[in-house]
């Protein structure tokens, strides 16, 4: 009864914990991949010069330091892009352990309940119990997927706040 006490106000307590700074993340996000890419782009105008005559030396510099800075945008964009996904599947699974819980305490009160008053019937209060172990089951899935997802969303804040993509 306490996971189902508990679950009733999961999505709303996630979605007030979280809301504000999945959106400061995003916005965090998006100004450091702009950063990155401005610096990529000052990289390779440093690196080529467009201006003035042509200059073989500067044909054969080595681009592989460039590398780096891209993928360092490109990490900073799909961290960005990712985040509010996961956040809205995290608001989802949320419902989805509620559900879970409910399911359970209701078929766990079911099968019980069958056992006592109908136990000639062992396949009704069998399935009832079964029923209740597999959405046990799925509920403990939801709540690994919860906190995979916390954990996930948690990486993207800190790394907004510390300069970009790890």
């Amino acid at each position: 009864m306490a996971a189902v006490w508990a679950s009733i106000s999961l999505r709303s307590s996630t979605d007030q914990r979280l809301r504000a700074r999945v959106d400061m993340a995003f916005v965090a996000l998006e100004e450091r991949a702009r950063e990155a890419f401005e610096k990529l782009r000052d990289d390779i105008d440093r690196l080529y010069p467009t201006s003035g005559p042509f200059d073989p030396a500067t044909a054969f510099q080595d681009p592989a330091e460039l590398g780096q800075a891209a993928k360092k945008g490109v990490a900073t964009l799909r961290m960005r892009s990712g985040i509010q996904a996961r956040f809205r599947r995290m608001l989802a699974v949320c419902s989805w352990i509620r559900n879970g819980a409910f399911a359970v305490a209701t078929l766990v009160g079911a099968a019980t309940a069958l056992y006592f008053l109908a136990f000639d019937i062992k396949p009704l209060w069998g399935i009832a119990a079964g029923m209740a172990v597999v959405a046990f089951g799925a509920s403990l899935v939801g709540i690994f997927l919860f906190a995979w997802l916390e954990s996930a969303i948690q990486r993207a804040v800190e790394a907004s706040n510390a300069g970009g993509a790890p």
